[in-house]
């Protein structure tokens, strides 16, 4: 089974290189106010601009190298394991959901192909 990776901060920047080297051991990334390096820059690219962790920031990242999807908590601030848990909570449960129901899908897929190529 995949795993959920979270990074949090300048976690963002282990978790990108996670993603990267181990692709096929994480089903989703989540990068919780977190740096998104891309693969055009250096990592410490990001810190060098000084703006620490701020909207206009993340917006940067976020349309440099696009994700699958943007969720945004109201009123999280940067530390929305503090500020909104179950918001946060809910969001990473549905994830997992998701995920299951992918892995469920594809175990059927193939348990009816065994059984088509046996038929």
């Amino acid at each position: 089974m995949k795993a959920i990776v979270v990074g949090h901060d300048l976690g963002g920047l282990n978790l990108a290189l996670a993603m990267d080297l181990f692709p096929y051991k994480i089903s989703v990334g989540v990068f919780l106010s977190a740096f998104m390096p891309d693969t055009i820059h250096q990592p410490l690219y990001l810190l060098d601009k000084d703006q620490a962790m701020s909207i206009e920031l993340q917006r940067w990242m976020i349309n440099n190298n696009p994700p699958k999807a943007v969720l945004e908590i109201k009123g999280a601030e940067h530390m929305p394991m503090f500020f909104k848990t179950k918001q946060l909570c809910d969001v990473l449960m549905r994830e997992k959901e998701f995920e299951i129901e992918g892995l469920k899908k594809r175990t059927d897929t193939e348990k009816r192909e065994k059984r088509n190529q046996r038929s």
